[in-house]
């Protein structure tokens, strides 16, 4: 449960080994160290490469792919940065970050497909920029009621098993962030086992 931060110059990456970290678990340790040593989490640095001399101009609170060719940390994590950095501000300042109350956007492109006994589902994560720490599945044997939580996955792919065979069945899919906020339903759609 460690959260490291790495420092090249004065700017600083957030490496989090957790799955899903919170956004206090991001905020807090970066705030300690900033706070530290004197680094202003909004402000920019310019840091001159040891070897070549080139130089660039990035956040103090940064990511990889502000330094080099890579995805890392994600396109789900790296636009929080700023909110991320306005919160180490706040909390090195002595006021108290605002929560975060905004709940996802609705999952898209929901497929199904079955098979004889379980469905496999498949959708696109929501386009805003709110962590997501995982996904309600509901199913239901009719389009308009009756739906139980089936799963929460992690990932934009779920099977559902322990199916009726030759049955339609009709899922949904929502969005769950690291703030606990639950956004909502995805467009519902249907499957027949075989």
């Amino acid at each position: 449960m460690e959260l490291r931060n790495c420092r090249r110059g004065t700017a600083w990456y957030a490496h989090d080994p957790r799955r899903h970290p919170s956004r206090a678990q991001r905020t807090q340790p970066l705030a300690w160290d900033a706070s530290r040593n004197g680094i202003d989490p909004e402000a920019t640095e310019t840091f001159v490469n040891p070897v070549s001399g080139a130089t660039i101009t990035r956040p103090n609170i940064a990511g990889h792919r502000d330094y080099a060719a890579t995805a890392c940390p994600g396109d789900t994590f790296y636009p929080t940065l700023p909110a991320i950095r306005r919160d180490v501000a706040a909390l090195i300042g002595g006021s108290t970050p605002v929560p975060d109350t905004t709940p996802p956007s609705q999952p898209t492109a929901l497929t199904a497909v079955p098979g004889r006994t379980q469905v496999t589902l498949t959708w696109n994560a929501p386009a805003e920029t709110d962590d997501v720490k995982n996904y309600q599945v509901w199913r239901s044997s009719s389009a308009t009621s009756g739906f139980a939580q089936a799963g929460a996955p992690t990932s934009t792919t779920f099977t559902v098993g322990s199916l009726k065979r030759r049955t339609t069945y009709y899922f949904k899919v929502r969005a769950v962030d690291t703030s606990g906020n639950i956004g909502p339903f995805s467009a519902t759609v249907s499957a027949r086992t075989s």
